[in-house]
């Protein structure tokens, strides 16, 4: 592309450019008083082989990543000893990981889609994360901050131009929801909004359950937006007082439940409320007694939802008021948000007013009464239109005197109806029956 861009420029030049230009992104001294040092963790009958691993992997880097002209990339990387020594010797040598572990030096941020000509100068100023930390620790950040769900490659980067991240305690702190938002400059007056709409969010969690704490209020992008600008020192500054957000009613229930014999499994529910964002609270505590799944079936259920279309912070929201809905297997609850959708006709935020909708059952509750509504409604018995709550929550008793006010004979033909699909063979329409 270089030479299409200036023909006129010689070969002689352009290899001169392309050199500079590595040695800027890469900074390694070339300096012969190094050469006696760089291989010494490596065994001397394996250092031949590291020298042309790493010379494949350059090429790999410069050619395909940087797309470099392969004769370019090759002479570059056999004509560079010097610095690809110097880097060698920070990688833990392994005869079968050693070329995986330099390519990682050189490629763990263009899968967060990060700018091909901002990421070279970026990991060249800070190459130092690559050698300091393992590899689980870099991807540890990484996900952290994905947890935000904000672009990728504005994740990868904000952790290249501030590396000191990667040192941060992002995990056991003890934080307040309300100290932290007022840490990161919120006004009084909005974390007190805040405190009134997700009040199962507030009180006292972890900061590795941060980001999904911001998600839970619909500050995600806000926060990130606040890490990224030149506030990301103020997770590291953070601290909380002793007293500072302790519930009692928390702490009292907690202790009950410690001394159950099912501890270890309801801590487990416990630390998945806390992984959403939900706060050491009162609804923490009520959202616990409703579920009885393990962790992971509560995560892929929670995670089903989400995958549906359900907002974070409104699916939250929804678990406040009706935390048994995790309670049901993947399959039934897409079934159910299938029927609201499509059959009904009633967009996903209808959840919102009436969460409870994924708590009955579809093919002896919320079908039947549904159809039959609507065939009351086209045949002219009913003028009015019933909300879905009223039709599907009110009890039986309710829903038989309430039908029976619309269209007398309706009662008698309900129990038939109804009956035909509690054993599995409904017909299609109340029109089937004979009215």
């Amino acid at each position: 592309m270089l030479l299409r861009r200036n023909t006129t420029t010689s070969a002689a030049a352009v290899f001169s450019r392309l050199t500079i230009t590595i040695s800027h992104y890469f900074l390694f001294s070339t300096t012969t008083s190094n050469l006696s040092k760089p291989f010494s963790k490596i065994p001397w009958k394996h250092r031949s082989k590291a020298i042309q691993e790493a010379q494949k992997a350059l090429i790999d880097y410069l050619h395909i990543t940087r797309s470099l002209p392969f004769l370019y990339a090759e002479s570059i990387a056999s004509n560079s000893p010097h610095s690809l020594w110097k880097i060698a010797s920070k990688i833990p040598f392994s005869s079968s990981t050693f070329e995986y572990c330099f390519q990682r030096f050189l490629r763990m941020f263009y899968d967060l889609g990060c700018e091909m000509g901002k990421l070279g100068e970026l990991m060249g100023r800070s190459r130092s994360i690559f050698v300091v930390y393992a590899k689980e620790a870099l991807s540890s950040k990484v996900e952290y901050f994905c947890r935000l769900n904000v672009a990728k490659d504005q994740i990868g980067l904000f952790l290249l131009s501030s590396p000191e991240v990667f040192g941060y305690d992002l995990e056991d702190r003890v934080i307040s929801v309300s100290g932290i938002l007022k840490h990161f400059g919120l006004a009084k007056n909005e974390v007190k909004s805040l405190k009134q709409k997700y009040p199962h969010v507030f009180g006292r969690n972890i900061i590795a359950n941060l980001p999904h704490i911001m998600r839970s209020m619909d500050l995600g992008e806000w926060f990130f937006e606040r890490v990224k600008n030149g506030n990301h020192t103020l997770l590291e500054t953070y601290s909380i007082s002793s007293m500072e957000d302790l519930d009692k009613h928390y702490e009292e229930n907690l202790r009950k439940i410690r001394a159950k014999r099912t501890y270890s499994h309801s801590m487990k529910k416990l630390k998945f409320l806390h992984g959403i964002g939900f706060g050491e609270n009162r609804f923490a505590v009520k959202a616990l007694g409703q579920l009885n799944s393990s962790r992971d079936q509560l995560q892929q259920r929670f995670d089903c939802l989400l995958q549906f279309g359900i907002e974070y912070s409104k699916l939250c929201a929804m678990l406040r008021f009706s935390a048994k809905i995790l309670n049901q297997q993947e399959g039934i609850l897409e079934k159910k948000l299938m029927y609201l959708c499509t059959d009904i006709g009633s967009p996903l935020h209808y959840l919102d007013i009436f969460p409870g909708y994924l708590c009955y059952d579809l093919e002896k509750r919320i079908k039947p009464r549904y159809t039959f509504h609507k065939w009351l409604t086209e045949q002219g018995f009913s003028e009015k239109n019933y909300s879905l709550s009223t039709i599907i929550a009110s009890s039986e008793k309710t829903f038989i005197g309430r039908i029976s006010r619309i269209y007398p004979a309706a009662v008698e033909k309900w129990q038939e109806y109804s009956a035909s699909f509690k054993e599995n063979s409904a017909p299609q329409t109340p029109l089937l029956l004979d009215y």
